[in-house]
């Protein structure tokens, strides 16, 4: 069901509720009238004329019909602004740069600037020391997103790294072998770094391999690839969502890393 469809749904059960509600408040004092013609409320005291009875239905139904109104003109007031939030919500968070994935460099043992005792620093504080026995086999992301909110990100954790090569896709989801961490730039920017490790029976890396050193090679069918990376990340507001990133990535005149040519980010 798509989401039009659902928000038709939805609209339909609330005129429904509107129109019983209406009904009901419409109804109750002719059913009370009835139920005191029959006497089944001679218990209860009444002293009202039929004149004043007419008088207060006259002025009842039309205050019903009104306020009903009024009640589901606020509801709808309601709904437009929480999907206008929910809208400004979705692009909160705007990549400032291109992403940068490095891999490990055998001829200089690091990945990049991101040399052991960096990647012993990011794991610690994302929790995930035990990634330090396989550091050379893992891969480096930073990327850094403005923030159009005033609402920071606070914690963040990896749910699903996904790269598309020539065709193929090597998905991660194992939390255990993915980490990460967000830093505060400056006031409306932010840094994200995450590590990751594929998993050694997929052959990730020699995908990945053939994808940087194709400033070299000129295969047409690792000139780009795609990279997806879905968090959960929770603001500083204890407000939970997911996010999405997606990169296009390209190599560079480096064997050991790459850059993204097309940027996408979102909250779901």
């Amino acid at each position: 069901m798509g989401r039009d469809q659902k928000k038709c749904g939805k609209g339909k059960k609330t005129i429904i509720k509107l129109v019983a509600v209406l009904f009901a408040f419409i109804a109750f004092p002719f059913i009370l009238d009835r139920l005191y013609g029959c006497g089944a409320l001679r218990w209860i005291p009444n002293s009202f004329s039929g004149d004043t009875w007419f008088s207060f239905i006259g002025s009842y139904v039309p205050a019903s019909i009104i306020g009903i109104l009024t009640l589901y003109q606020a509801h709808i007031i309601h709904e437009q602004e929480r999907e206008y939030k929910k809208l400004l919500n979705r692009h909160r968070f705007i990549p400032d740069s291109h992403v940068i994935v490095y891999r490990y460099d055998e001829t200089q043992e690091t990945n990049s600037f991101y040399n052991f005792d960096k990647v012993w620093r990011i794991l610690v504080r994302s929790g995930r020391e035990e990634l330090q026995k396989k550091w050379k086999t893992g891969y480096l992301m930073e990327c850094n997103l403005h923030n159009a909110s005033d609402i920071e990100i606070g914690k963040a954790k990896v749910k699903e790294i996904e790269w598309e090569i020539n065709g193929n896709r090597y998905v991660q989801q194992d939390p255990e072998k993915m980490a990460v961490i967000v830093d505060r730039i400056s006031h409306s920017k932010q840094k994200i770094v995450i590590f990751w490790q594929f998993d050694e029976t997929e052959k990730a890396g020699e995908e990945i391999a053939r994808c940087m050193f194709n400033e070299t090679r000129f295969d047409i069918r690792y000139e780009t690839s795609d990279l997806s990376i879905r968090m959960q990340i929770v603001d500083d507001e204890k407000e939970t969502c997911d996010m999405k990133m997606w990169y296009r990535l390209q190599s560079l005149n480096d064997n050991y890393k790459m850059a993204s040519m097309e940027e996408t980010c979102y909250v779901e």
